[in-house]
């Protein structure tokens, strides 16, 4: 789960007055402990209010603070998040950000010299339960150039790659918002084994760290 949350930086003045507050974005997996992904980073920044910043004279009426209502919305090829300036009785009304669905955050390689002999950078899942059905993957990936690629594989929970459904069988994913995964032989269900899966993705080809992977879906079949 994420959330948006206002970032309260108080003057050294104790002086509410001066408080200038953005938007953070804060992740979590079990809905009790929650972390920053890049702490102190700004999703939404006040500044990008139009407010004119003024240390030495801020007042009640350009102070730049932003409040946030947790109101998202997946609308076809976008994800939206409305907001508003703080205080409200200062607003002049609701705003709202963009991004392509699904791209607050990504997954990118790493490499440099020191890691040249770890093998191909990929990144593995939490054990998934099916429940017993089979399930489409699709991934939502992007990057410039043409030298990167992606590939996929459904392993058990013992970390072993699933007959037919192995990195080497998998045709590279295109870029896009949720591209189908496709593997040797046309094979485009994953079928639901006994225990769970794990999903894994390597990043390959002349320049993996140009790929970005931004969210795996997994579509129930029939």
């Amino acid at each position: 789960m994420l959330g948006f949350y206002g970032m309260w930086n108080g003057h050294p003045s104790n002086d509410r007055r001066l408080v200038v507050m953005h938007l953070g974005l804060a992740v979590t997996n079990d809905g009790l402990h929650y972390r920053e992904p890049i702490p102190d980073y700004p999703i939404v920044s006040a500044a990008e209010d139009g407010w004119e910043v003024l240390p030495d004279t801020r007042t009640s009426d350009n102070y730049p603070s932003l409040i946030q209502g947790q109101s998202f919305e997946n609308i076809g090829e976008e994800t939206l998040f409305w907001y508003a300036p703080w205080p409200e009785q200062a607003s002049d009304g609701i705003r709202v950000a963009s991004w392509p669905r699904d791209r607050l955050g990504s997954f990118k390689p790493y490499l440099d010299q020191r890691m040249a002999s770890r093998g191909d950078s990929h990144v593995i899942s939490a054990p998934i339960d099916l429940e017993g059905r089979p399930a489409r993957l699709s991934l939502n990936v992007d990057g410039p150039g043409e030298y990167w690629q992606v590939r996929c594989s459904v392993l058990d929970e013992r970390m072993c790659p699933l007959p037919g459904f192995a990195a080497a069988d998998c045709r590279p994913v295109a870029a896009g918002l949720a591209k189908p995964v496709t593997w040797a032989d046309g094979l485009d269900a994953i079928p639901s084994p006994e225990g769970r899966i794990r999903l894994r993705v390597d990043f390959g080809g002349i320049r993996p760290e140009d790929a970005s992977l931004y969210a795996l879906y997994l579509d129930p079949v029939g």
